[in-house]
Order: C-alpha cells, then sequence, then structure tokens
C-alpha cells in the first residue's frame, strides 16, 4: 500500500512542479537618463531554465526578452511601477519583486552624472589632506561598479580625516518635487569608526542631514530619496556626500549613478506610447508591427483628439502624416491595441528609420512617441527619390474612429509575421497583396507536415488580409505558417505555441 501511494505521488510530481514555476528575483531599476531605464534581474533559481520573461509597466503586459536586462523608454512623465514573469514550457510564473520609477518631466533632469570622464569641473572634491580625498576610479572594482565611478579611502596613517564631495548649486525656485538618487557601495573597518552622510545646504548655509550611515559594510545599493520637502521652492541649493573616518586601514565608500530630478511642470493627464514588435525588414521590404498603449488619468473626456503617424527617413526628412485618425479619449480610458503595422517600400534605401505617433488637440494636448526600425538593405526596384516613397500604416487605435487619409493598397505582396510568436493560444498575421488573386492559400502544418489549419483557400482581392490563429485544441510545440499565392507570394515561417 505504502508503495502505491509513493507511486501515485510521484505520478503528480510534474504537474505539482509546473504550478510552482519559480519567479524572477532582484528586479532592480538604474536610470540612463531622465526618461530611460535599465531594468535588470536574476534568474530562477529551480532547475528548469525560462524560455523567456514577460516585462509588466503598471500590472500591464508591455514587452517579452530572452536576457534579464531590460532598456525601457518611459512614455511620458509620471511614476511606473514595473515586474517580471517568468515564462516556461509549463505556464507563467508568479511575478518577481516590483520596482517603481518616475519621470518628473521633459527638460526637468537637473543631474545625471556617471562619472564616465572623471569628476567633472562643476563639482568640487574637499579633503584635509590632498592625498586622502574624493578620487576618480577608472578601472572596475570586483565588490561594487564594474565602470568609472567615485571612491574614498580612509587612511592607514591618520584619523580622523574629512572627505566632501559636493554637487554643483541648483535653482530649485520652480519645482516642488526633487528627487535624489545615487548608487553607492560602503566597506567598514575592524579598528575604528566611518560615517558617510548625504547633505543638503540652501543659500550656502549650514548643512543639513538626508541620510546617516555608520560602520556598515553596504553591498551596492541603489538610493531614491525623494527631498522636495527640503529643497522645493528654493533658488540656491548644493548637495554633498560627507565621510569621516577614524580608522587605522582603507576602508572606502564608492559612489556612481548620482542623479537629481525637479519637476517643474504639470505632467501631462494623458499617456500615450509606442511598443515595437517587429523592427527588421528585409531588403524586399515587409511590416512593422509594433503595438500601443493610450491612458487617460482623469475623469475628464479629451474630444476632437488626433491621432498622426509619420515615418523620419535616414537622411533626417519627415514624410508624413500617413494617416489622421480622429478619436475621443474617454474618461479614465486605458487602452492597450496590439499588431499596428507599417508597411515599408521594397525600394527604401537601407538604414535606419524612425516611426513617429503624434497625438493632438492644441497646445495643452500634444504627445508624441517614437521608435527605431532598420531595413536590411534595397530590392532592385529602388526609387529615384525619397519623395517617391509610398508608405501604408493599417490598424487602429480602437474601434470606432474614423481613419481620414492613407495608402489604400500594400504595394508589395508579402506574408507578415505572425504576433505575438511565441503565442498562447492567437496570434495574427497579415497577408498583404497588390494585385487580386484567383488562388491565394494560407495553412498551417505541424513538425510532421500534416495540416492542422486552413486559413485561407480560394480568390482574394488586392488589399490586406489579416487572419488570427486559433490554437485553443493544438499541442504545444512548432508549426509552420505557409502562403502560396502564385506570382505574387510563397512564403513559410515558423510559430511557437506555448502553454
Amino acid at each position: 500500500m505504502k508503495n502505491l501511494l509513493w507511486s501515485t505521488l510521484f505520478l503528480f510530481l510534474p504537474v505539482f512542479a509546473s504550478a510552482q514555476l519559480q519567479p524572477p528575483t532582484d528586479l532592480s531599476s538604474l536610470y540612463l537618463s531622465a526618461s530611460e531605464i535599465q531594468l535588470d534581474w536574476q534568474a530562477p533559481g529551480g532547475t528548469e531554465e525560462p524560455l523567456f520573461y514577460w516585462v509588466y509597466r503598471n500590472n500591464m503586459h508591455l514587452y517579452i526578452v530572452e536576457a534579464t536586462q531590460l532598456t525601457v523608454t518611459l512614455p511620458q512623465p509620471g511614476t511606473y511601477t514595473f515586474s517580471v514573469k517568468a515564462f516556461y514550457n509549463g505556464g507563467l510564473s508568479a511575478a518577481s519583486n516590483e520596482v517603481e520609477v518616475s519621470w518628473f518631466g521633459p527638460g526637468n533632469s537637473s543631474l545625471l552624472e556617471r562619472f564616465d570622464s572623471g569628476l567633472p569641473d562643476t563639482w568640487t572634491a574637499v579633503a584635509m589632506m590632498s592625498t586622502f580625498t574624493w578620487s576618480w576610479e577608472e578601472q572596475p572594482h570586483s565588490q561594487s561598479f564594474t565602470t568609472p565611478h567615485m571612491k574614498v579611502l580612509s587612511s592607514i596613517f591618520f584619523t580622523g580625516l574629512q572627505q566632501i564631495l559636493i554637487t554643483p548649486e541648483f535653482d530649485f525656485t520652480d519645482a516642488d518635487d526633487v528627487q535624489l538618487s545615487f548608487d553607492h557601495y560602503m566597506e567598514h573597518g575592524a579598528w575604528g569608526d566611518e560615517w558617510g552622510y548625504v547633505e543638503y545646504s540652501l543659500n550656502g548655509s549650514q548643512w543639513n542631514t538626508l541620510i546617516e550611515y555608520h560602520n556598515v559594510d553596504q553591498p551596492v545599493e541603489h538610493v531614491v530619496m525623494d527631498v522636495g520637502a527640503s529643497v522645493g521652492g528654493q533658488s540656491s541649493v548644493e548637495f554633498r556626500f560627507y565621510f569621516e573616518s577614524t580608522s587605522i586601514w582603507n576602508y572606502e565608500w564608492r559612489i556612481d549613478n548620482v542623479q537629481i530630478y525637479a519637476d517643474t511642470g504639470p505632467d501631462s493627464p494623458v499617456v500615450f506610447d509606442l511598443i515595437p514588435a517587429i523592427v527588421d525588414i528585409p531588403a524586399e521590404g515587409g511590416i512593422v508591427y509594433f503595438d500601443a498603449h493610450l491612458e487617460n488619468t482623469l475623469g475628464t473626456a479629451f474630444t476632437g483628439v488626433k491621432y498622426q503617424p509619420f515615418v523620419e527617413l535616414p537622411n533626417g526628412q519627415v514624410q508624413g502624416p500617413l494617416a489622421q485618425i480622429n478619436l475621443v479619449i474617454a474618461p479614465f480610458m486605458n487602452r492597450y491595441v496590439q499588431a499596428l503595422a507599417l508597411e515599408v517600400p521594397a525600394g527604401s534605401p537601407a538604414g535606419e528609420y524612425e516611426f513617429i505617433g503624434r497625438l493632438g488637440r492644441n497646445a495643452n494636448l500634444f504627445l508624441e512617441d517614437r521608435f527605431t526600425f532598420t531595413k536590411a538593405g534595397q530590392a532592385a526596384t529602388a526609387i529615384q527619390s525619397w519623395d517617391d516613397l509610398e508608405w501604408t500604416v493599417s490598424g487602429s487605435l480602437a474601434g470606432d474612429e474614423t481613419v481620414v487619409a492613407g495608402n489604400p493598397l500594400p504595394v508589395q505582396s508579402s506574408l507578415s509575421a505572425a504576433y505575438p510568436n511565441p503565442f498562447n493560444a492567437q496570434s495574427r498575421l497579415t497577408l498583404s497583396l497588390a494585385a487580386a488573386s484567383p488562388d491565394a492559400r494560407v495553412v498551417v502544418y505541424n513538425v510532421t507536415g500534416q495540416e492542422v489549419a486552413v486559413l485561407q483557400d480560394g480568390a482574394l482581392p488586392a488589399g490586406r488580409h489579416e487572419f488570427t490563429l486559433n490554437a485553443n485544441s493544438w499541442a504545444s510545440g512548432v508549426y509552420f505558417v505557409r502562403a502560396t499565392v502564385p506570382g505574387q507570394v510563397q512564403q513559410t515561417q515558423k510559430i511557437v505555441l506555448m502553454r
């Protein structure tokens, strides 16, 4: 009976294990600029490796990545919360820890100093002895920073040394919200005491302590402090990192990525951002896919709003608007639209392009977001002039907008990449036909070559035709989508179903 019980238990162990999928850990953020952050996290510690990671912003899934690092551009001024989940063959894990980041507005970043080239002239290093002062460390430090940073050491010969690192002076007269953040590492000695203070001064007067570190062995820590209550509205503000030691050995404090943000203007009540999905286009042309997020944080509707897409060419010329969509942004609307598309002409030259989305009504509501896409080469039918390019956009930010302008037909026949891919239950792809066909066929095969779905088999007019893969009854695994349109398209692509 006991053996039967254990055998039954082992039968259910895989099911139990799949329900206990390990989440990512130690999610952290690093500001690269006022509006750009780098997210880093640790892979789960279980025996099964994730296939990829889902990154969430404000509990909304926005990105799929394979690495444990992601650079994110914040869409608009505001505060955002990020978390990460791991995706396995057995499903999705629980979320990692959350991190909160803020962007206080365009042009409101007062300082971002990474010390890449030494101590800037606008900073001041003060010490009791010139040989023991804050110094620039270019080489990686095995216990803390791999990039250049500032360091200060205690002395094996002298005690009671004071070393001070002072920021430039700031004017926060028009700022209510001010944020100070930095990364630091401290090593404490066994003989004596070390203190590390972060302080501020108003109008050159006395220094006031924001935070104190005393005799701590502190691994690298990212510190964020809201200091608006202390320095907001002040016309002359300085910050300093003050190190004092009575140790008789070399112990240290290291500082990097000092950032000071001041919010000097109102945040936009509407969040608008574009999330690229397919951005690498072959020489023969293809389709750029992207998603859009539109959120209204107010209980007030915005009417008469226009969405206009543009393309910035490698030579810097901007073409557009390619279309105009009229819409109403409803109170507290939070909308996420997938698989918007831009068709890239075959004759467009190789290089980096930028897709630009502009959302506006008047001076009180005008937002812009953009992303880069790349074309690998140029087809034989090269253009004679940039002005000869014909761009086509498709998709809508909602179901009831009116598309006022745009190119009506594709300039080249193609099958778009399925999106999302990998997918869970549904994926979408578009067959673009430059001319009508009496015999268009789109079929899905499994790895043994068996037909599992026929999406199209017969005549199709010219235009763009979207197909949805409903894989609710399919087994997880690899499949192939093949489109055959005589004289126009013959393409096969791999798709992956993961449950």
